[in-house]
């Protein structure tokens, strides 16, 4: 199965464990503060089903999203088409093939959630960062989000074994969904083999099972430090959570702030 077809299985249920997610939004809030541009302009990058850009719509934002899921962005048409006077426009693609209307520039660029992760080589780390940058105004902001220390045993986990990650009720069946994953992780190459299994149990005790395996691939600090200067960014600040405290050893996230020194 390739990603598109996981990332589009995903589709099916991803709502269920992350629609009412708000953790990140006061970072996202805080640095659109910020914004001279009226409406603040917010390319996010793998946008999903929407849950953010509706957000930043609804806060008034003209807002942008980017997503190789075709599934998840018929999702996302749909809860913004909802929202009288939405500015707002979505595109099908990749992260690391880009292909924006060449004078577009963001305030804002949003690489959420650990989306990131979904590049699994540096090649391809550096075709988003570098297709990015070029859209990003003068005094914008690029704002990626990882794993931090915190969450890097979870993340890996234990070779071959099944865990459960979550349970959550299905409205649409009166029943409920569980999310399973096992994954294995090569140091070598810093990638995870993730295995999400959703069990969906209607109201009347039957099942249906979806598997959607994925490819997801860690990077560490320094390396993302790295990465970001070579590509044309200035690392402006690395929070350990959203609301901008300090990256350490005990850190659930890093949160990378950086600004471009070669503006488009």
């Amino acid at each position: 199965m390739n990603e598109q077809a996981a990332l589009d299985r995903f589709a099916l249920y991803y709502d269920l464990e992350y629609g009412e997610y708000d953790d990140d939004l006061s970072l996202y809030y805080t640095y659109l503060t910020a914004v001279a541009s009226q409406p603040a302009r917010v390319l996010e990058l793998g946008c999903g089903s929407g849950r953010l850009l509706l957000a930043l719509a609804e806060a008034g934002c003209a807002v942008l999203g980017v997503d190789a899921s075709p599934a998840m962005l018929r999702r996302a048409e749909t809860k913004l088409s909802r929202m009288a006077g939405a500015q707002f426009a979505l595109v099908a693609g990749r992260m690391e093939s880009l292909a924006l209307a060449a004078d577009y520039r963001a305030d804002l660029v949003i690489v959420a959630l650990n989306t990131f992760q979904y590049l699994t080589s540096v090649a391809q780390q550096q075709a988003c960062l570098r297709a990015v940058r070029p859209h990003l105004a003068a005094e914008g902001r690029l704002i990626l989000t990882l794993p931090g220390p915190a969450n890097w045993p979870d993340f890996l986990g234990t070779p071959g074994g099944l865990l459960l990650q979550g349970t959550y009720a299905d409205p649409s069946t009166g029943g409920y969904v569980q999310k399973w994953f096992s994954s294995s992780f090569d140091p070598a190459s810093q990638l995870e083999q993730v295995s999400f299994i959703y069990d969906a149990v209607a109201e009347d005790g039957s099942l249906r099972r979806l598997l959607a395996p994925l490819t997801l691939r860690h990077s560490f600090r320094y390396e993302l430090e790295h990465l970001l200067t070579t590509c044309g960014y200035a690392v402006e600040a690395i929070y350990g959570d959203y609301a901008g405290g300090e990256f350490d050893g005990g850190s659930e996230h890093m949160v990378f702030v950086a600004t471009t020194t070669e503006p488009g």
